[in-house]
């Protein structure tokens, strides 16, 4: 069982999906239908729905228990923090050189890889603050420490104070694995649209959401790890925000940036997934309770 606070009661799982769904998808067909570019601030607000969810059915339901029930109950400052920010570093970087020395992919040199992606974001590169081999070591330096704090915060507000805070307390009486699979492909599918419309797999807009939902279901497992043993909203958070800062670095500098091997979202991340999810298995086979 998923260890949490005083037992939950079940209700509102119907609001929590269609407040999740309903604003998400219902902006994305906004956007669709318009023919506007999904920019930065639509698609930030296309993420608020799980955290919208949230907060609406824990006040709703949960009034008396309100952040037990978003998963924020618990000291976060713990060593499972530091394991939510290394373990995405981690299968990162596996992926990356599963990518280049078993997929044969050439790997671009840091500077060759950004001069390409701002000018093919029309940006002239003489007008730049910095020269671009500084700016891109800059970026990936950055990167982690703008996972872990940004992202974290973000991820906190929007995404996993839904599907590790509210849905994770809902769901608390589910066996580990049955939990971690169902969370992981809801959590895919209402990504799809988003998936379909060009992030992740520009070029698959009908394969791309299956195989976006075969990869969370393959990440989830790992972070529902850090949730349990953690025991906070926080420590997801912190393992989303960290990967969705650092792996789109190991597609950028890829000279071929197809399927399959497409950095830590192609099949290099795949393999790192999996090897995750072998280690969780192990790790919970030696401690099958949390500490």
């Amino acid at each position: 069982m998923i260890p949490g606070n005083a037992r939950p009661h079940r209700s509102g799982l119907w609001l929590f999906f269609a407040i999740t769904f309903g604003w998400s998808w219902g902006l994305l067909g906004i956007v669709f239908v318009s023919g506007a570019d999904l920019s930065l601030p639509i698609l930030v607000g296309v993420m608020a729905g799980p955290g919208l969810a949230a907060f609406t059915c824990a006040f709703v339901y949960d009034h008396h228990r309100f952040f037990a029930a978003l998963g924020l109950s618990s000291n976060p400052f713990n060593i499972w923090l530091l394991v939510a920010f290394t373990a995405p570093l981690i299968i990162i970087a596996i992926s990356h050189i599963a990518t280049q020395y078993l997929g044969g992919r050439e790997i671009l040199p840091l500077e060759g890889a950004f001069t390409a992606a701002i000018s093919d974001a029309g940006v002239d590169v003489q007008t730049l603050p910095l020269p671009v081999k500084q700016l891109a070591w800059l970026q990936v330096i950055s990167a982690p420490l703008a996972g872990a704090t940004i992202n974290t915060l973000a991820m906190m507000l929007t995404e996993e104070v839904g599907w590790r805070g509210w849905l994770w307390d809902r769901w608390s009486h589910m066996p580990f694995w049955q939990h971690a699979l169902l969370t992981g492909f809801i959590w895919g599918l209402w990504h799809a649209p988003v998936i379909a419309l060009g992030y992740n797999y520009p070029e698959l807009p009908l394969w791309g959401p299956v195989i976006f939902i075969a990869m969370v279901m393959l990440m989830t497992p790992i972070i529902a790890l850090v949730r349990e043993r953690g025991g906070s909203m926080a420590h997801a958070a912190m393992f989303h925000g960290v990967f969705n800062a650092v792996a789109p670095i190991t597609v950028l500098v890829l000279a071929d940036q197809s399927m399959p091997w497409r950095g830590a979202v192609g099949l290099g991340g795949f393999g790192a997934l999996a090897l995750g999810c072998i280690w969780v298995m192990v790790y919970r086979m030696k401690r099958p309770t949390a500490v």
